[in-house]
């Protein structure tokens, strides 16, 4: 979700619930990823799940969480990612068609350099993948543009097709995705 999609009772309902739910140390705020307006060292813990894709610039985002982290603090990233290379760029083009909101996933190996070029020890890194039903990806979109996505999605060759594995049938068609989880510490 864009942070221009947020609205103010989104944030409120948040803040309504952040007490029953936390020890006490939770403070709601709309703020830019790539341009945290915290102090240096300010936290014990950065996270981020499944957002990473809608950001301009991973770079900044990494260093920005980076700096706001407390010596020995660690960085939690859930994230969608991608192979190298024109696989990498064609699952990026399939995922923007259906969402225009989505900007890149990154490869294991490009989220390993941008922890590592922020300072960041990676400490663990698990990958999984997820089977994705056609349809209920596609569903916001109209026919014509579902009919679009799946010829793409069974056009897939190469390195591309074998990260998606589609599974293409009369019924159901699907395919799968792939997401790692990383957790880096400050050292």
């Amino acid at each position: 979700m864009w942070a221009t999609d947020i609205t103010p009772e989104m944030l409120e309902q948040v803040r309504q619930q952040t007490p029953m739910r936390s020890p006490g140390n939770v403070v709601v705020e709309l703020a830019d990823a790539e341009q945290l307006p915290y102090a240096d060292g300010a936290f014990d813990l950065v996270t981020c799940r499944i957002a990473a894709h809608h950001f301009d610039d991973p770079t900044a985002f990494v260093q920005e969480a980076a700096r706001v982290l407390k010596p020995g603090g660690r960085l939690a990233v859930v994230y969608n990612i991608v192979p190298r290379g024109a696989a990498g760029d064609y699952v990026n083009a399939f995922e923007k068609l259906r969402d225009p909101s989505h900007v890149r996933c990154l490869s294991l190996e490009m989220w390993q350099e941008l922890f590592t070029k922020a300072g960041l020890v990676v400490e663990h890194v698990e990958t999984l993948y997820k089977r994705v039903e056609f349809a209920t990806w596609a569903a916001r979109h109209d026919a014509n543009m579902q009919r679009y996505l799946l010829a793409l999605l069974s056009e897939a060759e190469g390195a591309a097709a074998e990260f998606l594995q589609p599974q293409l049938g009369e019924e159901a068609s699907a395919f799968r995705l792939w997401k790692a989880s990383w957790s880096a510490e400050d050292p």
